[in-house]
């Protein structure tokens, strides 16, 4: 198994978590007005220069290739970049598994537009995941 080693603190988790949840969240947010939106022809022109000018400004340092999963040197799992649970990727629901003492793990979660299969309900594929 291939797999990336960070040599980081809890400090550091945190401090990275701190800094890319919101990231996230803002990219989710971005989604769903995207999808929902009314706006004139301009307000999305200029819009979308203004998202093509951050992705550019995201993309001036980032690492080749997939994200993968990275590990801590004592193996803590990092899988942020997870289609399902990733904490740096938009795409993946807002889901924060809770890992209970019986071993058990829940999440509960709202789906947004970005999610939506037939009239008031979750995609297939999305409910699958």
């Amino acid at each position: 198994m291939e797999f990336t080693l960070e040599d980081i603190s809890d400090a550091e988790i945190a401090r990275r978590r701190a800094l890319y949840e919101p990231l996230t969240e803002a990219v989710r947010e971005l989604i769903d007005a995207a999808i929902r939106t009314e706006v004139d022809d301009d307000t999305i022109r200029d819009v979308q220069r203004t998202l093509s000018a951050a992705a550019q400004s995201l993309r001036a340092a980032q690492s080749d290739g997939p994200y993968g999963v990275r590990y801590t040197a004592d193996l803590q799992g990092m899988p942020w970049g997870n289609a399902v649970i990733g904490l740096r990727n938009a795409i993946a629901p807002p889901v924060r598994p809770e890992r209970h003492d019986d071993g058990t793990v829940t999440a509960d979660f709202t789906l947004g537009a970005a999610y939506e299969g037939p009239p008031g309900c979750a995609h297939g594929g999305v409910v699958a995941m």
